[in-house]
């Protein structure tokens, strides 16, 4: 159901459209038009602000209530959390 979809985005880059679900992350290559879910939260906390890294494969997120971004590659591995300090 494509009304379940949200923020896309794209990379010229890498050829590929990114978005969200409800609790995911997608990524689909132009190419091949099949969506490849990156990452899951479900049970937790919404996602928002999806943005692709200029020169790597990877993708910035933030979660809905949480002050960290988090970073993953684009295969869905390498998930990391980096914690904003606001002072």
């Amino acid at each position: 159901d494509a009304s379940l979809y949200y923020t896309p985005i794209y990379s010229d880059s890498l050829k590929t459209i990114g978005f969200t679900a409800p609790y995911e992350i997608y990524i689909m290559n132009l190419k091949e038009k099949k969506a490849k879910l990156v990452f899951s939260n479900k049970g937790s906390n919404d996602l928002s602000n999806i943005v692709f890294y200029k020169n790597q494969s990877k993708i910035l997120f933030s979660k809905v209530g949480s002050s960290n971004l988090y970073s993953i590659n684009i295969d869905g591995t390498g998930l990391r959390t980096i914690p904003i300090t606001i002072r």
